[in-house]
């Protein structure tokens, strides 16, 4: 899945039309939580919150270029005073097929503790429109996973950060998924 964002609507169809022909992904995801100040400064990531009908075009100029391929978009808990449930509302019957929630605020950035009532709230609303879920933010466990998923109900959890320097941490959240007990990597495993 290719991610995508920018500020301008009629890019998102020529960049998506490209490299769909270029990659041939399985699907595009479009980016309205990306917190850095020069993503947001320019207009893009989170702070398209500010301009629902701007979003909507551009998550209908990737449907376009995406033809059949899925197109999900991923957010905030909130951008300054809107909540992540306020925006989604406010993109009406907009085409994309699934949301990733990141459970921290735009303040937030990638720092304290996330929200999971709000990874529960966009969870209820996706499956009420028959759309998948994904949480995201602050998921550095595989307990803390399988908890966070427990609580809001998400059809699959998304880890970044944590999984810098600690590939392992996709068989640690599979694992106690599963019930299987944690075991922690080798040095010989971390080596290599």
């Amino acid at each position: 899945i290719i991610q995508v964002f920018g500020p301008e609507p009629p890019h998102f169809y020529v960049a998506v039309y490209i490299l769909n022909k270029l990659f041939k992904p399985d699907g595009f995801d479009i980016n309205f939580g990306c917190p850095a100040r020069s993503v947001v400064n320019n207009g893009a990531g989170s702070c398209l919150f500010l301009t629902p009908e701007k979003a909507i075009q551009i998550i209908n100029e990737v449907k376009r270029a995406a033809g059949p391929l899925p197109v999900s978009i991923k957010l905030r808990a909130s951008y300054k005073h809107i909540p992540a449930l306020e925006f989604l509302e406010s993109l009406g019957d907009a085409p994309y097929d699934n949301i990733t929630i990141h459970m921290r605020s735009y303040e937030q950035v990638h720092h304290g503790e996330p929200n999971w009532d709000s990874g529960k709230f966009v969870t209820e609303f996706a499956h009420l429109r028959n759309k998948t879920c994904i949480i995201n933010g602050g998921l550095d466990s595989g307990v803390k996973a399988k908890a966070a998923l427990e609580h809001t109900g998400a059809d699959g959890v998304m880890v970044a950060q944590a999984s810098l320097g600690n590939p392992f941490i996709f068989r640690e959240i599979k694992n106690a998924l599963n019930s299987i007990p944690h075991i922690p990597a080798t040095t010989t495993e971390r080596i290599n």
